[in-house]
């Protein structure tokens, strides 16, 4: 049996490889934490494009889940620019950030956009300017 778990992980090892997941944890309640996001989101001139509260939507089938926020955000000049050159993108965009709660703690996530060159195409200058703009905001909410 523990041959078997073995091979199966050393198969599957290759999913998370290619994987650019940012996580950090946030020292503020999760609360604040979004509010510091929607902040940190306004003072970069960027868009909330969407707000999806998970908590909410699994309350409407009767389903408990500890605070769980996804926020879309927005730049649409940087958006148009990128799905010029590779429509495909369009798929990955806007951007994500996602917040939600455990007994240790808050954390945010995203994907990090520097993944998107491998999968787009995209200048790579364009991809660390959306990096840059990610780790900033998240960087704000969680310290």
């Amino acid at each position: 049996m523990r041959f078997a778990i073995i091979i199966f992980f050393l198969m599957n090892i290759n999913l998370w490889a290619g994987c650019h997941i940012i996580m950090k944890k946030s020292k503020y309640s999760f609360y604040k934490t979004l509010i510091r996001v929607i902040y940190a989101i306004k003072s970069h001139n960027l868009k909330t494009a969407a707000v999806i509260d998970f908590r909410k939507r699994a309350k409407e089938f009767g389903v408990e889940i500890p605070s769980s926020i996804s926020i879309l955000v927005s730049n649409p000049a940087l958006e148009s620019e990128l799905v010029a050159k590779n429509p495909k993108i369009g798929v990955d965009l806007p951007l994500k950030i996602y917040i939600y709660e455990k007994k240790s703690g808050v954390f945010l996530t995203y994907h990090s956009p520097l993944e998107f060159k491998e999968n787009y195409y995209i200048p790579e200058s364009l991809l660390q300017k959306m990096e840059k703009l990610l780790k900033s905001i998240t960087d704000y909410a969680t310290r």
